[in-house]
């Protein structure tokens, strides 16, 4: 196609569907009412965004105002007392204990640490209390400061009448004294509350001190060491 083919298919009439614009319109006509054709376009689309950000905002509001009556507290809820006055702090009662499972007698020493230093005092305390012993053997844990060298030294000297029996590692079961602090906290802390540490410090030594010996023959059932040897050869294992 020539060049003059091309002028007149430019100036061809377009089929839009609506006026026929004239046959003699120019280029630059055309792309004058194009762009003030796109322009109102674009002006109407910019209404309608503003439009639907502002019916968005207003629904949001709406949604803000009705969720918030959920999320208020009402006036002086932080005024209302409790029923049961909480503690501030964090202290704690340290123990040395032992307990003859004869007699029920306990050997209870509060701290504030656990160590060697502070467990050569409890040993020192039992064996006071058994003059006309020969032999005294005690059975404690596996804990570090058992085998610490200063109790060792302490342990090693001629005079000393203290014997040391380890229990197998984890196994606080086979472990008296740990049947002794169950005991405590069922009589003790169990759905009790105390108003002060002070308080709470009285109640447990008491009971550990002078409930315990006092009343040993209903409560040595709950702290025995009755173990009943068992020989694997006496049985057979399943696999």
């Amino acid at each position: 196609m020539d060049r003059t083919g091309v002028r007149g298919r430019l100036r061809e009439p377009r089929l839009t569907g609506g006026p026929a614009e004239p046959a003699g319109i120019g280029l630059s006509q055309a792309h004058g009412r194009l762009a003030q054709a796109r322009s109102g376009a674009s002006a109407d689309v910019h209404r309608r965004l503003r439009g639907r950000s502002a019916d968005h905002g207003r629904r949001r509001d709406r949604a803000v105002r009705r969720r918030r009556p959920s999320h208020a507290r009402p006036v002086g809820c932080w005024a209302a007392k409790v029923a049961v006055d909480q503690a501030s702090g964090r202290d704690r009662l340290n123990i040395h204990g032992a307990i003859d499972l004869e007699t029920g007698a306990t050997f209870m020493r509060d701290e504030l640490t656990i160590n060697a230093a502070t467990l050569i005092a409890p040993r020192a305390m039992i064996e006071s209390y058994y003059p006309a012993k020969r032999v005294i053997h005690v059975f404690p844990d596996n804990a570090g400061h058992h085998h610490a060298k200063v109790v060792m030294a302490w342990l090693a000297r001629p005079t000393c009448r203290i014997r040391l029996h380890y229990r197998p590692p984890y196994c606080p079961h086979l472990n008296p004294i740990e049947r002794l602090w169950g005991l405590m906290h069922k009589h003790m802390t169990h759905k009790r509350c105390y108003s002060t540490f002070r308080e709470f410090c009285t109640a447990l030594l008491s009971f550990l001190r002078g409930d315990v010996p006092r009343n040993w023959r209903s409560l040595c059932d709950s702290v025995s060491d009755n173990f009943r040897v068992i020989d694997p050869d006496q049985f057979r294992v399943l696999t």
